[in-house]
């Protein structure tokens, strides 16, 4: 992402679980991850001069690119991927972290046909998104969620202020709706 913003200031941003999102919210890629024995692969889709992109996506760039430009393009983003690898995961999560989209907004998630209402923390190390979901949506929605916040404050809201107003719960699949 930050290949992006250095070669054509173009500000992209993670949403939640692979989208690429540019700074107008449209999608303009995805990542896809996996594990196999000891390696990480992942895999990169960026939408360079698609025709007829639904409303919600766009071409990551705003100008057309030749077959010859998108070979070196990729060239170009092969290169610095290797050259600025974090080293260790902690750095790479933090970074990502920076990269969030829209976080701090109110969302709705659908899991298993329940509606849950909150705000979005943030994505955990393991990849499930973090949502604060506030009492009054556990009790609607007759949730029991047992995670802990860890901010220290023992009530369980993940915001530190001790009053237990929320609960912080992790979905690992859904529907994400940003109000």
């Amino acid at each position: 992402m930050d290949f992006f913003f250095t070669q054509f200031k173009i500000q992209l941003f993670l949403k939640w679980p692979n989208d690429l999102i540019n700074e107008n919210g449209k999608k303009v890629g995805g990542l896809l991850a996996w594990h196999s024995d000891n390696n990480l692969i992942i895999g990169i889709g960026l939408n360079l001069n698609c025709q007829n992109l639904p409303i919600n996506a766009a071409n990551i760039l705003t100008f057309p690119i030749k077959l010859v430009e998108k070979k070196e393009l990729l060239s170009n983003l092969v290169t610095y991927i290797i050259n600025n690898r974090h080293e260790n995961a902690d750095t790479t999560y933090q970074s990502w972290m920076t990269k969030c989209y829209r976080l701090g907004s109110n969302v709705q998630m659908t899991e298993d046909k329940k509606i849950y209402d909150g705000k979005l923390i943030g994505i955990d190390q393991d990849g499930a998104l973090l949502i604060n979901l506030n009492k009054e949506n556990q009790y609607k929605n007759e949730v029991g969620v047992g995670v802990g916040d860890g901010d220290g404050d023992g009530d369980g809201d993940g915001d530190g202020d001790g009053d237990g107003d929320d609960q912080l719960k992790k979905f690992y699949s859904g529907q994400l709706i940003y109000k």
